[in-house]
């Protein structure tokens, strides 16, 4: 780490202590979701601590003049999907690496921000929304009197939809565009849902958490996400709900999914279409672009992927993964693991460990 930026984070924990002594620092929540406060704090290692494992792994960068830090953070929960208010009372920067764990979707309720996300820098003022794809490096210069509401729903779910809406496996990362758009001229249905979602979970209790509504809520936001905001699948997405797929394919796919673990061959799956394998065949071949077969290992490779994302928690090795779903040849297993995915499993697994 560069040794001025280790200066500044010394400097900053000094003057954390001088200046607070043995006074509790009360800082005022006026942020949405005030009645769901996970952390109030002036102190940079437990603020950094606290959003590496709640948000994304980063690192907080402040400069040689600085007010005092008053971080606030309110969360709201739904499913796997956590609606964070976010306060931080002074300039500062925030820089995180690739990662494979969510999307964030940011608000900026108030103030403004700078980021640059890959190769593109973009000025993100009040009133907008910006997404910060997991699969790119990003840093973002907020001002002192930046107020965000950050939509942080993990890759997998979000993946997962799309894979579902789609009928057919992701051949390449799924990215939104990394231009801030005008809440209320660009995006104005999915902005009133947010709104909505955001008043419902400050009740208590809230109806949007509750077991029969958090599919539903989890679903229609997603919606509203992928019609909303421009994505590498938008062309794919829209023809999709004008063509869809015949019910023998989608018959066939919730088929494969629900029996992802199982030892299936082509003969159920033909059975369970219910159509004759030579339909279920060109069927595949005219709206999925594969085959019947070729489509269940593309969705196995893809749930080991997640699986492997996890093992940091979970700790299960390569081979317990793999052949959970049924590759029992490892060498096979990772020479088709790394023409899908681009690396083996091995360093999927240490990037898991790693997150």
């Amino acid at each position: 780490m560069d040794k001025r930026v280790c200066n500044k984070r010394i400097k900053l924990k000094k003057s954390m202590l001088c200046f607070q002594g043995n006074t509790m620092l009360t800082i005022k929540n006026t942020l949405p979701l005030s009645s769901k406060n996970i952390l109030t704090s002036s102190n940079i290692d437990k603020v950094q601590s606290h959003l590496r494992s709640t948000l994304r792994p980063h690192d907080i960068l402040i400069g040689e003049y600085f007010s005092e830090l008053q971080f606030i953070h309110n969360q709201g929960q739904i499913g796997d999907i956590s609606v964070n208010a976010l306060f931080y009372g002074i300039e500062l920067e925030l820089l995180a690496p690739e990662t494979e764990e969510a999307y964030l979707f940011i608000i900026t309720l108030s103030g403004s921000s700078l980021a640059t996300q890959g190769d593109n820098n973009v000025a993100i003022k009040h009133g907008t929304i910006y997404v910060c794809n997991p699969t790119k490096k990003l840093k973002i210069s907020l001002s002192h009197d930046n107020q965000q509401l950050v939509i942080r729903m993990p890759r997998i779910n979000v993946e997962n939809f799309l894979t579902s809406e789609l009928n057919c496996s992701l051949n390449k990362p799924l990215e939104f565009i990394t231009e801030p758009l005008k809440l209320n001229t660009d995006v104005p249905s999915l902005y009133n849902f947010i709104k909505s979602i955001t008043t419902d979970l400050d009740q208590n209790p809230s109806a949007y958490n509750l077991a029969q509504t958090q599919k539903h809520v989890e679903h229609l936001l997603l919606s509203l996400l992928f019609v909303s905001i421009p994505h590498n699948y938008s062309d794919q997405y829209k023809s999709n709900k004008l063509n869809p797929a015949p019910y023998f394919i989608r018959r066939a796919e919730k088929y494969l999914l629900a029996n992802i673990k199982e030892n299936v061959n082509l003969q159920d799956i033909v059975q369970a279409s219910g159509t004759s394998l030579r339909s279920l065949q060109n069927g595949f071949r005219n709206f999925r672009n594969t085959t019947p077969t070729a489509y269940l290992k593309d969705l196995r490779l893809e749930h080991t992927r997640a699986e492997l994302l996890r093992a940091g928690q979970t700790k299960r090795t390569i081979t317990d993964i793999a052949m959970t779903f049924g590759f029992m040849h490892l060498s096979k297993y990772s020479k088709y693991y790394k023409s899908r995915f681009g690396e083996s499993p091995s360093e999927t697994i240490r990037r898991g460990f790693l997150d």
